[in-house]
This record gives C-alpha cells, structure tokens and sequence, in this order.
C-alpha cells in the first residue's frame, strides 16, 4: 500500500505553504562511470522553459516515492532502474507555478542502458548523457549542484553507493 493520498498535501506553516509531493533523481548509466543524465525541459515548460535538469515527479495518490521514480524513468526515458539508492538530500525550493515551498528527496538510479533512450516529448525536448562537470555546470539551481557534489564525492572511492543507501527496485 502506497500513501493515502493526503501526505503530499499542502501544509500551511507561517505565509508560503509547504508541499512534499514531488521526488528528483540523478540518473547514472550503470556502464559509464562519472555520467548522468540531463534532460531538457520543453522551451514552452511554465516551470524552467529550456532548462537542463535531472529527472523530477509528481508522487500520485497511493504511490511511495520509489514507485514513483520507477514510474517516472519509464515514462520519461523508456530505460529500466538496475540499481537504486537514496542520496539522503532534500532539495528545497520555491515553485513560482503553485506558489509553494517544495521539499523534494533525493535519490539515485543506476539505469540499464542496453535498450535505447526514449524521451517523453511531452515535457523534454533533448536529453544528454553528461560528465558531472558539465552536469554542474548546466543545472541552474544551487541545491541541484550541492546534492550533485555530494554524489560525485561519494562516488570518489570507486566503490560506488555504500550498501546502507541502497533501496529495493520498485516492481
């Protein structure tokens, strides 16, 4: 059983409202160590129009967060999750479309890449595999490249994620 529903809901604390109804992931090519995925939001977006960003979504009624990225990274790129973990970050940030502070975790999927990408044209209008250099580089938001640094320096001792991070895949 996934959430009830309610627990993404808008939380009234002091004058902007809180939501925590959204998850963000880095997306690593399990074959190619130091890259990540980038995808280029539509130039007709009304959240970043044009702007790189890693892989967000909305959380539906009934779905955990892990469900809900498995659910995302099949819709928006067609590729399946070989590996996944929580990077144990929250990015935090004002969304000028609802009005609200969101709180958003998170995670990190390692992605099996032997079929071949196929992006949602519905929001995305390219995606890049990339080092994380240029990853840091492209992703505008402060909080994106702070969580991006802290996975590059986890990633730093060449023995990947540690084991503790690790989450089941979600079916």
């Amino acid at each position: 059983m996934g959430l009830t529903g309610d627990e993404g809901a808008i939380r009234h604390v002091g004058g902007i409202p809180l939501r925590a109804d959204m998850v963000a992931a880095f997306l690593l090519d399990s074959k190619a160590p130091g890259q990540t995925l980038l995808l280029q939001r539509r130039r007709d977006d009304k959240y970043a129009p044009g702007g790189f960003q890693m892989l967000y979504g909305h959380i539906e009624p009934g779905e955990y967060p892990e469900q809900t990225l498995a659910r995302e990274i099949a819709e928006e790129t067609g590729l399946k999750i070989e590996k996944f973990y929580s990077l144990n970050e929250t990015l935090t940030f004002y969304d000028k479309v609802s009005r609200t502070i969101r709180m958003t975790p998170v995670f990190v999927a390692y992605l099996r890449t032997d079929t071949p990408l196929r992006l949602d044209e519905t929001e995305h209008c390219a995606a890049e595999w990339v080092s994380f250099g240029e990853a840091g580089r492209r992703l505008p938001w402060k909080a994106q490249r702070e969580a991006l640094s802290g996975l590059r320096e986890l990633l730093s001792d060449d023995e990947g994620l540690p084991e503790i991070m690790r989450l089941e895949v979600p079916c």
